[in-house]
């Protein structure tokens, strides 16, 4: 009865009406003047309720309502907006929404109202803003700054207006320009996978969480990420080649996790384990942890593998390293190795890690060998003077090796000719080749100052065992040394400097310097002591040096145009004519897998 006499005196007077619903939007833009602060909270509420109650909500209330949100977002909420930077802009755009809807809560509005509102806003903010919010020079300070937040922000603002996907070249541009400047960093090359993990992490972070998974960006990114990872450009890192580097050090990165661990990636050194437990618990946990680790760390290298083209380059330094790693027995885990080897099958096929296989074959059956050979001496009662462990090859699935010129000693050189005679006669019509510049042995060393185990190179133990037919207190001239040996300068000159020069000095130069030349004279190191029994002194063995690196770019490089000579071959056999233009089109797709070469590069070979 009160409400029906309400609206008869007082709502159907139009001029009481309009001077009830203004002050009621004077009281909202009231609270709309302190920021963060409804003091009419309460009082509207209860006067939006009484618009319902009279049934004058959506006539008199609703449109007055939107009519002031869309002057106050118009006019007075831009101007309050700071537009110094992209960062504030969403900031103070977002905050302005929440505001806006939070004050709507709080009145209790209806949800046709709420979504008005929020349809205004897009008008009002998102729409005028639009430039600023596409702007690519911003869009890129706020990739570079990893804002994810402004990103998030940005991206949700465009999406309320479907036009998410206008962030794709900004985006597109942002992962070529800083993969591109990673990838070609040459001061920095040692860093490149490290620093291209951390960049595809941060990437994988913007997508999932800023651009809430979007698929359009996402094949940006992957797009991108598969553009600057295959460019090429002829440096002094790839010897003038125009080899893809990634390749290269994606292999050397998945090398020193094989070989030595996560302790072998500085980056990942410092993993957190748990102390609390008792020793033997924490040192099957660090085990347990570690092997976690690498496994994690082999998958996302492998992520990054994807998107290398010239896989070629990798199978090339991947198949060298592995190749030292069995032969020096340096890896870490077998397990780890073996996981590895079925990572790259399952990603590039059987046919890409057919002499991989080949390789981990070999090393067993050239354990069985030993064992075969060992036995049969046993059996006959002879025992050599050293232990000879041989390890028996097939030329096919290994790298190529070069054959070194060196004078062995007579006690190594019988031991070797007993086992090749052995083998010959088993298998007759196989020709054994030694490939002296692998091989590397323990030597016991007696210094006054105590006796070691020292583990060297074949090169270092024959230059270390001429000293034991020298007096004490004599030297041997480079030149001395050189006609012993018949070593080649640049391999007698590598042994001497880490014998003499190195961290371990067994051998003493005059005169002293880090450097060798051919006027040096050595000798044994009468004062040498180290705390340990067992000294490492051949790691200048599992480096590779300058020249090898060289090489097999090289031939990596030479292969590649091989390849695709060959597929311009078959490809005219079976297309008899072909524009040239789609000749370097199916080309292109052909080696893609192996590594592509450059268009004009793909002429020459057409022109052959």
């Amino acid at each position: 009865m009160g409400l029906e006499r309400f609206q008869k005196y007082v709502f159907n007077d139009a001029q009481l009406r309009h001077r009830i619903v203004r002050g009621t939007m004077n009281l909202i833009n009231e609270d709309r003047r302190h920021t963060g602060i409804l003091m009419n909270g309460n009082m509207v509420r209860k006067l939006v309720n009484t618009f319902h109650e009279l049934g004058l909500y959506r006539d008199a209330f609703e449109p007055a309502f939107l009519d002031e949100a869309e002057k106050y977002l118009n006019s007075r909420a831009l101007e309050e907006l700071e537009k110094a930077d992209l960062a504030n802009l969403l900031e103070q755009s977002s905050q302005l929404l929440e505001r806006e809807m939070h004050q709507a809560d709080v009145y209790n509005l209806d949800r046709s109202t709420r979504r008005d509102l929020s349809n205004i806003f897009d008008r009002a903010v998102i729409e005028t803003e639009h430039d600023s919010l596409t702007n690519q020079d911003s869009l890129l300070d706020l990739f570079e700054a990893n804002n994810s937040k402004a990103l998030q922000q940005d991206y949700d603002f465009l999406d309320r207006i479907s036009k998410a996907e206008e962030l794709q070249a900004s985006f597109d541009t942002f992962v070529k320009d800083e993969g591109s400047s990673i990838v070609f960093d040459e001061e920095r090359e040692a860093e490149m996978v490290p620093r291209l993990l951390d960049f595809k992490k941060s990437l994988d972070r913007i997508l999932s969480h800023s651009f809430q998974g979007n698929e359009q960006l996402g094949n940006t990114l992957h797009r991108a990420f598969e553009d600057f990872i295959n460019k090429t450009k002829k440096t002094r890192s790839n010897w003038g080649t125009d080899n893809p580097k990634p390749g290269e050090m994606v292999a050397k990165y998945v090398d020193a996790l094989l070989k030595g661990g996560i302790k072998a990636v500085p980056s990942l050194a410092p993993v957190s384990l748990n102390r609390e437990t008792k020793a033997e618990d924490d040192d099957n946990e660090d085990n347990v942890d570690e092997e976690a680790e690498i496994n994690k760390q082999l998958d996302s290298v492998l992520d990054l593998f994807k998107y290398v083209h010239g896989k070629a380059v990798f199978e090339a330094f991947y198949k060298k390293d592995l190749a030292r790693r069995l032969l020096m027995g340096r890896s870490a885990s077998n397990d780890a190795e073996k996981s590895m080897l079925s990572r790259l099958k399952t990603e590039c096929g059987a046919g890409f890690t057919h002499n991989l296989e080949s390789m981990f074959k070999d090393m067993d059956l050239a354990r069985e060998e030993m064992h075969s050979y060992n036995s049969i001496l046993a059996e006959r009662g002879s025992k050599p003077p050293l232990d000879l462990s041989a390890n028996v090859l097939s030329s096919a699935a290994w790298p190529t090796y070069p054959d070194v010129t060196v004078n062995i000693p007579p006690s190594i050189s019988k031991s070797m000719l007993n086992f090749e005679q052995h083998y010959k006669a088993k298998y007759q019509g196989r020709k054994l080749t030694w490939k002296h510049a692998l091989s590397h042995c323990q030597l016991r060393a007696k210094f006054p100052k105590g006796n070691k185990e020292i583990v060297v190179s074949g090169f270092q133990a024959i230059v270390l065992l001429l000293f034991n037919d020298v007096a004490d207190g004599s030297s041997l001239s480079y030149e001395d040394i050189q006609a012993s040996t018949e070593l080649s300068d640049a391999e007698l000159t590598r042994t001497l400097q880490s014998l003499a020069c190195a961290k371990y000095r067994v051998l003493s130069k005059s005169p002293k310097g880090k450097e060798v030349n051919a006027a040096d004279r050595f000798a044994f190191n009468s004062n040498f002591q180290d705390p340990k029994l067992r000294i490492k002194i051949n790691q200048v063995q599992l480096k590779e040096t300058k020249e090898e690196n060289k090489e097999t770019h090289e031939r990596v490089a030479a292969d590649r145009h091989y390849e695709t000579q060959a597929a311009i071959v078959r490809i005219m056999k079976s297309r008899k004519t072909i524009k040239h233009a789609e000749l370097i089109v199916e080309v292109i797709n052909a080696t893609k897998s192996r590594g592509v070469l450059e268009p004009a590069d793909i002429k020459k070979n057409i022109e052959k």
